[in-house]
């Protein structure tokens, strides 16, 4: 929508005016006006006709009694943007928005977790399970207590020279959840315990589960050594 004001002048003389007339003093009011405008960024339209100079510097009065003049900012003349095309873009910024700050926050949590899961590991875990070790290694069982590169821990338990796969316990972060997922693998089978909250893995906790995974690898040791025997 163009905002304007509109003002009118008149001229009652259709010829040439000469430089002395009155008409003329009013045509040069109205193109200082124009000027003047113009250096606020507003424009002046003499709407339907022009003024302009004649022959030997004479100005040329426009041939009607009247000429509309129209003064508007020149932004009025853009096109404004559909509320309902702003309100799309809005929604799409605010969900864009939304998205992206719980994105942040899951980052936040999950840095967090890492955090708090090297802590229970250093502090809590490695110690209990080598107070198993130190236990197991008087009976003549090797073990060993390893953090890996992954950010999981790796606890085995073998015994002799330990040829071929070695029986172990592992723990390992999530990569989706919050959890520690335990898994145990002898020579006869392998299973997942379960998955756990860093808050559950407490240091009887795992000697508890330790225990478990001793138990089940023990009696297949003693089922082997006993068919060997046999054999003989």
């Amino acid at each position: 929508m163009r905002r304007s004001i509109v003002g009118k002048i008149s001229s009652s003389r259709q010829d040439r005016i000469s430089p002395t007339s009155g008409s003329k003093a009013e045509i040069t009011s109205l193109l200082c006006l124009e000027a003047a405008a113009k250096m606020q960024h507003w424009s002046v339209a003499f709407e339907g006709h022009a003024f302009g100079c004649g022959g030997a510097g004479r100005v040329q009065a426009p041939k009607v009694h009247s000429a509309q003049v129209l003064i508007f900012h020149k932004d009025a003349m853009r096109e404004v943007m559909k509320e309902d095309v702003q309100e799309a873009f809005k929604k799409a910024l605010a969900g864009f928005e939304k998205r992206l700050q719980a994105e942040l926050q899951r980052l936040r949590e999950r840095e967090e977790f890492e955090t708090e899961w090297i802590r229970v590991k250093t502090d809590v875990l490695v110690p209990a399970l080598e107070e198993v070790r130190t236990l197991l290694s008087t009976a003549g069982w090797q073990c060993e207590v390893r953090a890996d590169r992954d950010q999981g821990l790796h606890f085995t338990i073998y015994r002799g020279n330990g040829k071929g796969e070695r029986p172990f316990m592992t723990l390992q972060p999530d990569k989706t959840k919050d959890t520690i997922a335990i898994h145990t693998a002898t020579r006869g089978s392998s299973s997942e315990v379960g998955r756990f909250t860093l808050d559950q893995l407490s240091h009887d906790f795992i000697q508890t589960e330790a225990s478990k995974f001793f138990e089940r690898l023990a009696s297949e040791y003693s089922t082997s050594v006993a068919r060997d025997f046999s054999s003989r």
